[in-house]
């Protein structure tokens, strides 16, 4: 699966290419939990934007590193996916929601206008910044009874992009009017 960013004025449309490995993926896993092999089947997305760069997936669940701007997940019923982990430390089972889904279908084509981690209450994508973004598929499995989610192992690179207008055949992207008003200011001047 690859991530493409076209950028734009104060936008970014994010294309998901190459998708049928991902979306046909159906494999039986080890669930490191209970040690019992169970069949997880491709079920949807994560996009997150990240803070830079230095960024990676391992760093997906740090908020100040990466924050998740969109999922998508098959149309099946399946709106949140929860895995158990043993903590031996305090011997509990905790268990932590990987997945809040919309169960509306998997689309390919996301268009990105704000930017999670702006420190203003405008959030809007700013002309001339460079954004970075990660694409996660992942695969659920039913029958599991602690790690129901799995995460792609094989997740896109981080892909980057700066936003701002394109040149397209010497021209930029965008729009004007031709009918601006004119307004004369106080005064009177003699040009002769």
């Amino acid at each position: 699966m690859t991530a493409v960013l076209t950028p734009s004025d104060k936008k970014i449309i994010l294309t998901l290419q190459e998708t049928d490995k991902a979306e046909r993926y159906e494999k039986a896993e080890l669930d490191a939990e209970d040690f019992v092999n169970y069949t997880y089947k491709f079920q949807g997305y994560k996009i997150f934007q990240m803070k830079d760069g230095t960024v990676d997936a391992s760093k997906i669940n740090d908020p100040t590193l990466a924050i998740e701007i969109a999922q998508v997940d098959i149309q099946d019923g399946v709106t949140k996916i929860i895995n158990k982990k043993f903590d031996p430390a305090s011997e509990n089972t905790n268990a932590t929601v990987e997945v809040v889904g919309e169960d509306k279908g998997i689309k390919h084509v996301f268009e990105i206008t704000s930017d999670a981690f702006a420190t203003t209450f405008n959030t809007d994508l700013v002309n001339g910044k460079k954004y970075y973004y990660l694409v996660v598929p992942y695969a659920y499995s039913a029958a599991a009874t602690q790690t129901k989610y799995l995460p792609g192992s094989t997740s896109t690179t981080v892909v980057s992009t700066t936003v701002g207008r394109q040149v397209v055949n010497g021209l930029i992207n965008g729009s004007f009017t031709e009918d601006l008003p004119i307004t004369r200011g106080d005064g009177y001047r003699d040009w002769e």
